[in-house]
């Protein structure tokens, strides 16, 4: 097809040893050795869809300096992901990155020359392998017409108050920038600000939209206007899915800091927990996917302390800690290294003290991803006691008063209490679902898809943040309003601060 990006003045920049293409043609050189010279070439730029209205002209003389007819002269501009030329015949549109044509009587090829992808420069090589002649062109090729305007913030998040910037681009039809500055202009004015130059201000809580346009092109971007938090969540190196972080920040993505960095390659294992009352939180992690890891408990400042390691705990591995509401106790999943899969649910001290089992198990149990209720009196975890499907568990509350347990036909997984302790939410089929103590009002407060990766409530109880493919989003739990943090879809399994 033909092309959108413009070319500046073509030049002859490098001769093979047999070649002098930038001499004078007029007349034959005598030289004897056969000479290939360029007549002309593009010298001004032209509108897209069109071949530029200077051709290539080229002249191949013979070793006696007489036009040599005939001859096949080769043209090849490098695929290597940036600016290229391409060249057609004069009376055909018909183009090609390797493109060859014979001289005519009197030794001349013209065609037509087109560029081709990104603006920048770009090379081409000309070549008569017959008699081993050889030269290379450069071209300059700058932007087409204005042909779209391209939002590169497009999802981004303010608290109330807060002001961020969003940046777009005027391209052409190559995508490639130009150096007009496009408006902006807010579509929800009640919810985010924009200034003409993109300057944004969060004025209310919700979903905003924000378009950029330049002349008839327009693009547009999202702002999600968040309350007010604290989080801890784990993040991907690299989308790999595999090496990992612990990081905290606040709920519109500022003050992002790494507290602990080290390859990871467990992907499920490395889940958080805030210890209420303190900045630091805990977490078990283990090198490779080996059964046997450890709890760490690691401060904002990037302080890490061991407290619990397979020694502590009969040579097995542990998972799945989390604290109690005052922050007294830890309760975690041990994984015996059985080969039956059987998980056994453990507590100890704040500081990894006198750990000990506390619920009775059998082979083929698991009971895993313990979470305490505010008042510190029942735990909820998830457990296939009902049936020992190793794959489906299901929504589980112990008593501590009794010492007993109720199974409810949930299906769940990482059930959290809410700070009032009158509903627990919880992921299960990428959707995010709430259902009260008793196992009664069960609701879909997020359909998804996607939520995966863990979830926690605010401290307020007015919003459940959650982990999905895309990072992770606030849900709003009377409303069911979704706002993502899209400024890093790397980020899953969150913990909002007490």
């Amino acid at each position: 097809m033909p092309l959108v990006s413009q070319l500046l003045p073509i030049a002859c920049v490098a001769l093979a040893a047999l070649l002098s293409a930038c001499g004078d043609s007029s007349e034959p050189s005598g030289t004897g050795r056969p000479t290939l010279t360029i007549l002309s070439a593009p010298s001004t730029a032209v509108s897209p869809y069109e071949p530029y209205p200077v051709p290539l002209r080229i002249l191949v003389r013979d070793s006696r300096g007489r036009a040599a007819s005939g001859v096949r002269i080769g043209f090849r501009s490098p695929l290597n992901g940036s600016a290229m030329v391409i060249l057609s015949r004069t009376d055909s549109t018909d183009m090609g990155l390797y493109y060859s044509d014979t001289t005519v009587a009197d030794g001349t090829m013209t065609a037509l020359v087109w560029a081709e992808g990104l603006a920048g420069r770009a090379l081409g090589a000309l070549y008569v392998s017959d008699i081993a002649l050889a030269d290379t062109l450069e071209f300059d090729i700058v932007p087409g017409p204005p042909a779209g305007v391209r939002m590169l913030t497009r999802d981004t998040a303010l608290r109330v108050g807060g002001t961020g910037a969003l940046r777009a681009q005027v391209i052409d039809a190559w995508t490639n920038p130009r150096t007009e500055a496009p408006a902006f202009t807010s579509v929800t004015t009640g919810l985010v600000s924009s200034s003409s130059n993109g300057t944004i201000t969060g004025l209310e809580i919700g979903r905003g939209t924000v378009i950029t346009t330049y002349g008839a092109f327009a693009d547009t971007a999202r702002v999600s206007v968040v309350p007010p938090g604290h989080l801890a969540a784990v993040r991907e190196w690299q989308n790999t899915g595999q090496s990992e972080e612990i990081v905290t920040l606040d709920t519109d993505g500022g003050g992002m800091h790494d507290l602990r960095s080290r390859p990871f390659f467990c992907n499920r294992r490395l889940s958080l927990s805030w210890q209420p009352g303190h900045d630091r939180l805990i977490f078990a992690d283990a090198n490779g996917c080996g059964d046997e890891a450890s709890i760490y408990r690691v401060t904002e400042s990037g302080a890490v302390t061991t407290l619990l390691t397979p020694a502590n705990i009969e040579g097995d591995g542990a998972e799945w800690p989390s604290y109690s509401a005052d922050g007294n106790r830890i309760w975690f999943t041990r994984w015996p290294n059985t080969g039956t899969g059987e998980r056994e649910m453990w507590e100890a001290g704040a500081d990894g003290a006198s750990p000990a089992q506390f619920l009775p198990d059998s082979a083929y149990w698991r009971d895993i991803q313990p979470a305490g209720s505010p008042d510190g009196s029942r735990l909820a975890f998830v457990t296939n006691r009902t049936d020992l499907d190793p794959f489906v568990h299901r929504l589980a509350i112990y008593t501590f008063a009794t010492g007993s347990i109720t199974t409810f036909d949930i299906p769940a997984e990482t059930p959290r209490w809410s700070p009032d302790g009158s509903q627990i939410a919880f992921v299960w089929a990428g959707a995010v679902k709430l259902v009260g103590p008793d196992g009664t009002g069960l609701r879909t407060l997020a359909p998804g898809p996607g939520f995966t990766s863990g979830l926690d409530w605010s401290p307020d109880g007015k919003w459940v943040v959650a982990g999905g493919e895309g990072g992770l989003v606030l849900i709003n739990v009377e409303s069911g309003l979704v706002l993502p943090l899209a400024f890093d879809t790397r980020l899953r399994g969150p913990r909002w601060k007490p």
